[in-house]
């Protein structure tokens, strides 16, 4: 009795193995199925950062003493950039200087003179990234040269270009969610309008450029210009989501019957 007991349970055991090798294998099969028909129909839909690029000149001509920050450095507004002299007018203010203490008309030269100082330090207008540097130290400038380009951090834009379903889906929301690869984060940003309309063709539908904003004005100052985001549809199903929950979805659905 008991070795029948035994030879039951090891019958059972081995059942019930095979049975859970199959399930898994279907499983398997199933979910590589529904992954690689996604990866094979999917068409994300990007979006790319567009900041403003602010250039900035030089009010007065003079030579470079110093240039005060690096390409790719984060700037605040008032932060000096580029540091100027004109030792005509050093050497002018100099002599007033010694003057003007007995002559009045010595003494208004010489501050109107120092008044001009300031223009001589070349300050950040915006908070922004430095771009491009177009000076050296000991280089000459003359007037409106381009001294520093750099892309403000306020009033940035997210564009992109969609065909016209996509467009219509845009207008019955007119907020989207959108992942950045670099922060890996989901950001929401809210419809401003249409630029460009590319008219329809005989092998292509119309496309529209379509532009947004970030819905917290302050999240597109850590953002690089051309930057990439992924729309994330708010479609139904398993476009709902990232690829990444698309799969644990389809697990869940798979194993546990949901």
């Amino acid at each position: 009795m008991r070795f029948e007991n035994t030879k039951q349970f090891l019958i059972n055991g081995l059942y019930f193995t095979v049975v859970l090798i199959v399930s898994l294998g279907i499983a398997t099969q199933a979910l590589a199925r529904k992954v690689n028909t996604y990866e094979m129909t999917k068409q994300p839909l990007f979006f790319s950062i567009e900041k403003e690029r602010v250039v900035i000149s030089n009010s007065v001509t003079g030579r470079v003493i110093e240039v005060a920050v690096s390409t790719g450095q984060h700037v605040k507004k008032g932060d000096l950039l580029v540091r100027l002299a004109d030792d005509s007018l050093g050497q002018r203010i100099s002599s007033l200087q010694s003057l003007a203490e007995e002559n009045l008309s010595a003494r208004t030269e010489l501050a109107l003179l120092e008044s001009k100082a300031a223009d001589y330090e070349i300050k950040a207008p915006r908070d922004g990234v430095v771009y491009q540097i177009h000076s050296v130290e000991g280089s000459y400038l003359t007037m409106d040269s381009p001294v520093i380009v750099l892309f403000a951090d306020s009033n940035v834009k997210i564009t992109g270009t969609v065909n016209q379903s996509q467009y219509a889906e845009i207008q019955k929301s007119k907020d989207l969610d959108v992942y950045s690869p670099r922060f890996e984060q989901i950001y929401k940003i809210s419809f401003e309008g249409v630029g460009r309309v590319q008219p329809a063709t005989n092998s292509e539908e119309s496309r529209y450029e379509v532009k947004f904003r970030f819905s917290d004005a302050n999240e597109g100052a850590a953002f690089i210009d051309g930057e990439g985001l992924e729309v994330i549809s708010k479609n139904k199903g398993d476009d709902a989501t990232r690829p990444s929950f698309r799969v644990a979805k389809l697990w869940n659905s798979l194993i546990l019957g949901r």
